[in-house]
């Protein structure tokens, strides 16, 4: 049983990399957010308003894409 499915994923697998170039894309980012408030009004179980503050403050990072189409 376990070779039929190492067959399987090694088909699936290798079918998929022949259709497709390999790519992988590294995006930096940068950028600020500003607070603020937000008002949330909760219905479903119970009939309250919310009111949820945001403060400020900046971000940074690097996001690491594995295209799964090629458009």
């Amino acid at each position: 049983m376990r070779w039929q499915v190492a067959l399987v994923t090694s088909v699936l697998v290798g079918s998929v990399v022949s259709a497709q170039t390999l790519r992988v894309e590294l995006v930096p980012q940068i950028g600020y957010g500003w607070g603020g408030k937000v008002r949330v009004e909760e219905r479903a179980f119970q009939f309250k308003d919310l009111d949820v503050d945001f403060s400020s403050g900046g971000l940074y990072g690097v996001a690491f894409d594995v295209p799964a189409s090629s458009s």
